[in-house]
């Protein structure tokens, strides 16, 4: 604690020196499959195309991910991953299950890894996105990024990460 009076208080409170461990994302996608999935379609499906259970045969964009075990360590509360991402959806998978899903708004996809702390390094992680058709009847926000559509259907363009740190203060 740091000096008070009758009205505020002071405090003072340092942070763990975090070093940032990279993410690996190996593309596995079939592209071939992609391609023809997308021109089969005459327009964006209205609803998800994804399941619960991850299935390696869909058209989608996967990428496995390879998570250092040591990503949460001591001293810090949690670690978000940020995936940047371009596409109808995207889904995070441990073992085959669904963790985690988001519809694409421009923004990136956050993730918490401490809700997960526990399958790092014992589960097989990847992350699908589905791929946006270039006519779609979805509302975005005016100034998204929606150009690549056009170009790419689905792509994943970085994964960000941000240490979280949590601090208690007793308060008098």
């Amino acid at each position: 604690p740091g000096s008070s009076s009758e009205m505020y208080s002071d405090y003072a409170a340092g942070q763990p020196e975090w070093e940032a461990k990279e993410i690996i994302a190996q593309d596995i996608s079939d592209v071939g499959k992609i391609d023809a999935y997308v021109d089969s379609l005459s327009e964006n499906p209205s609803g998800p195309t994804y399941s619960h259970i991850f299935d390696p045969e869909k058209p989608f964009k996967i990428y496995e991910l390879d998570i250092p075990t040591n990503m949460v360590p001591d001293g810090i509360s949690n670690v978000l991953v940020n995936f940047n991402y371009a596409g109808n959806t995207a889904q995070v998978y441990a073992d085959g299950i669904l963790i985690a899903d988001d519809y694409y708004s421009g923004g990136p996809m956050p993730f918490g890894l401490n809700r997960h702390k526990g399958k790092i390094g014992k589960s097989s992680f990847k992350f699908q996105i589905t791929p946006m058709h270039p006519k779609y009847d979805i509302y975005f926000e005016p100034d998204t990024d929606l150009a690549f559509s056009s170009k790419y259907n689905a792509i994943l363009k970085s994964i960000d990460l941000l240490p979280e740190y949590e601090f208690r203060f007793k308060m008098k």
